[in-house]
Order: C-alpha cells, then sequence, then structure tokens
C-alpha cells in the first residue's frame, strides 16, 4: 500500500483549540488550519483505503466524513468507537493509525477497529431513522435520488435542472446524508462561482489543510475522489454568471476524467439555458457529452407531493372549499387591536404559496401551523394554516 503524507502527528492527542478562538501572530490560514479540530485530509483516507475490501472501505471512510463533518477533534473522535464487550474506547492513536493506513503498513489488524466502526454506524443511523429530520420523500425527491444513483453507478455526470424553490436542495442535502459514508460529497457552488472560491469550498469540505494548498490543492481534491464516490455540486448555475466561473466547471471535468468518479450538477433553468445556448457552450461540450440522461424538473411542485406534505402535519389535501378564520390585526389608524373574518379556500392558498413565494415558505406556514395549534393545545387544522398564512403577511398585503 501506498504510504500516505500525514497532517498531523500520530501520538498528537491534544484536541485542538476551540473553533472560533483568535490565534494571536498568525496568518489567516494558519488561523483558520487552529480552528479545524478534524485534520485527517480527505485524500489521506482515500490514498489509506483504497486497496481494502469494499466492507472495510466503506465504513472506514463514513467514520472518516461523520467526524469530519462535525469537526470532532482527538478528544471527541476518541470516545466514539469502543472495544468489543467492553466500555473501554480505542485511543485516538489506534483510530488515527486505522484512518491513515499506519496500522495496516505496520501489519497490525485493523479488523477489530472496523468491526467498532460499523456498530457505531448502526447506532448512528438508528438514531436518525427514530429521529424527526423533518424530510419528507416526495415523488420529485424519488426522481432526484434516481439520477444521483445513476451517475454514481454509471460513474457519469447528471445535470438537474430545475426552478429556484422546489425543493432541489433539501432533496441534494438529504441524499449526501443518508449517503454519508466518505462516498458522496456535498458541495454549494460559492456566491460568484470564482474557481478559487470553488477549490477553497471543497478543500474545507474535504479537510485538506489550508497551509498545504498553495498550488497543491487541485491535486489533493482529485486524489479525495475515485470511482466509487459521487460529487454533488449544488446552484452550479453560479459558474455561469460569472465570466471567470466556467473555469471551475473546468475543474470539474478534470477531476471527472481522472478520478472517474460520478458527478451531479444541479442548476435553475436560466443556468441549464446558458450551459447550452450560452457564451461558453461550445467549450462545455466536453462536460455535456459524458452526461446521463438530464433531469428536468417541473416548474411547480407536484400536487401529489404537496399532498404528501399536507398528511405530514395530519392534515386532509387541501381543498377548493372555503375556510373562514377570525384573526387578530393592528388597525393602522386607532392603533388598536381588532378582528377580523379572513375566507380563502385552503387550495388557493397553497398555489399562490408555491407559485410566488416558493415550497420553502409553505413548509415553514405549515409548520407555523402545527406549533400554532400546539400552543392552543387542539388538533391541526386547515384553518390554523391559514392563521400561519395571516401572520406570515403584511397587513397591507393580506387585506388589499
Amino acid at each position: 500500500m501506498t504510504t500516505a503524507t500525514l497532517d498531523t502527528p500520530p501520538l498528537s492527542l491534544e484536541p485542538a483549540p476551540e473553533a472560533g478562538a483568535p490565534v494571536l501572530g498568525t496568518s489567516p490560514a494558519t488561523e483558520a488550519m487552529h480552528n479545524t479540530k478534524f485534520r485527517v485530509a480527505g485524500d489521506v483516507v482515500a490514498a489509506a483505503t483504497k486497496d481494502l475490501d469494499d466492507d472495510s472501505r466503506t465504513v472506514i471512510r463514513w467514520f472518516a466524513a461523520y467526524c469530519r463533518k462535525r469537526n470532532l477533534g482527538p478528544a471527541e473522535a476518541g470516545t466514539l468507537l469502543l472495544k468489543e464487550g467492553s466500555t473501554e474506547p480505542y485511543s485516538w492513536h489506534t483510530i488515527y493509525s486505522v484512518l491513515t493506513g499506519r496500522r495496516a503498513e505496520q501489519g497490525a489488524s485493523i479488523e477489530p477497529v472496523v468491526k467498532a466502526m460499523h456498530v457505531f454506524r448502526k447506532k448512528v443511523e438508528g438514531q436518525r431513522r427514530v429521529g424527526e429530520s423533518g424530510y419528507i420523500q416526495t415523488r420529485m425527491g424519488t426522481a432526484i435520488w434516481d439520477r444521483c444513483n445513476k451517475a454514481l453507478k454509471m460513474k457519469k455526470i447528471g445535470f438537474i435542472f430545475g426552478d429556484s424553490q422546489i425543493g432541489k436542495t433539501v432533496n441534494l442535502v438529504e441524499y449526501a446524508l443518508a449517503h454519508n459514508h466518505g462516498q458522496t460529497i456535498y458541495v454549494e457552488a460559492p456566491t460568484g462561482g470564482s474557481i478559487a472560491a470553488f477549490l477553497n469550498e471543497l478543500g474545507s469540505v474535504m479537510a485538506i489543510p489550508q497551509m498545504h494548498r498553495a498550488g497543491e490543492l487541485p491535486r489533493r481534491i482529485i486524489e479525495c475522489f475515485d470511482p466509487k464516490m459521487l460529487l454533488i455540486v449544488d446552484e452550479a448555475h453560479r459558474f455561469l454568471h460569472a465570466g471567470r466561473g466556467v473555469h471551475a466547471l473546468d475543474f470539474i471535468r478534470e477531476l471527472y476524467n481522472r478520478a472517474g468518479c460520478g458527478v451531479v450538477l444541479s442548476m435553475t433553468n436560466e443556468g441549464r439555458d446558458l450551459f447550452r445556448k450560452g457564451h461558453f457552450a461550445k467549450r462545455l461540450q466536453q462536460l455535456w457529452r459524458r452526461r446521463v440522461a438530464p433531469l428536468q424538473l417541473p416548474s411547480t411542485v407536484p400536487v401529489d407531493d404537496l399532498a404528501l406534505f399536507s398528511a405530514a402535519y395530519d392534515l386532509e389535501p387541501a381543498s377548493a372549499e372555503p375556510v373562514t378564520v377570525r384573526t387578530k390585526y393592528l388597525d393602522d389608524v386607532s392603533g388598536r387591536e381588532r378582528e377580523r373574518d379572513y375566507t380563502r379556500a385552503p387550495l388557493e392558498i397553497q398555489s399562490q404559496v408555491i407559485a410566488e413565494e416558493g415550497l420553502g415558505v409553505w413548509l415553514t406556514i405549515l409548520q407555523d401551523a402545527a406549533e400554532l395549534a400546539k400552543t392552543q393545545r387542539r388538533t391541526i387544522s386547515w384553518g390554523a394554516v391559514l392563521k400561519a398564512y395571516c401572520a406570515s403577511q403584511a397587513d397591507a398585503e393580506v387585506w388589499a
């Protein structure tokens, strides 16, 4: 097995300084490094596990991704894995030697630690299943997940197109969480779309130390990936709104060519048109030719998906039958609080909010209605939804 370059001495068991604490007399890059507590870089873990069996490679990368996402320091990560039949945890030195490949290079067995990682993973995923993630699997979400799976399985580039605020991001984030075993890397394209900002974002996600980034960051990022991984880039249309942003797409193509991983690029319909017919369309043809069939999402959230969201809050599907509620408002003339009846059909309000403000706002209204019903110790109803809707609007908008 190839010896990996280590970023932290294996016996460095002291936790890093508390994240956010000032580091005097240092450069911004060094200060950022001090604020990163989990310092085993993604390319180090990738190199250490590339020749292992699928089972061991998957769970080691999952554990590294778990610690990296939560920025766990040695003292924290060292309490997670228990020795079989014991309450004694493995030392950080042992865990670190498995993550970096040193234990295998020394001829020591990694099997007991790998088994402990499996036990810990089952515990984490069990907690996630019984917890309230708030995520609802819809028909649109299933289509997005299927496209991600296809890009991974076929080692191709998947494009997902759709208007803003219809649920692309929430489904991609949930997919990454559900497949967070060192396999799926989710990153959002930075505002402005510059390649420097994008590389820095990817470098941070993969825990590549900033002090080692100059000149070698692209190479180290590529070495974090292999054909068993998927890179999801959300808001990818931002690369096309800036003249130099196209360089980031060139890098994604290079990463795809060299690492052989799957890639998913999610963007708005406007970004789709810029990609296919804009100024850089000819230059981007090579990226486009590496695709699976693009997924074009509908312009609005399907009605059956909206019914699933309603059902999650114990509501029947929104109907065209008007509902009347009594609401309170502040009279601008007298300054007094007054009451007034407000009548609207739930289906009408649902359609309006989805069309004008997006799915996220509608889900917030449903959540506010559930909280209102809970406060009043009542069962949630469409009347509570109407009241939550009124509260979310300015008086001038509601009573116009």
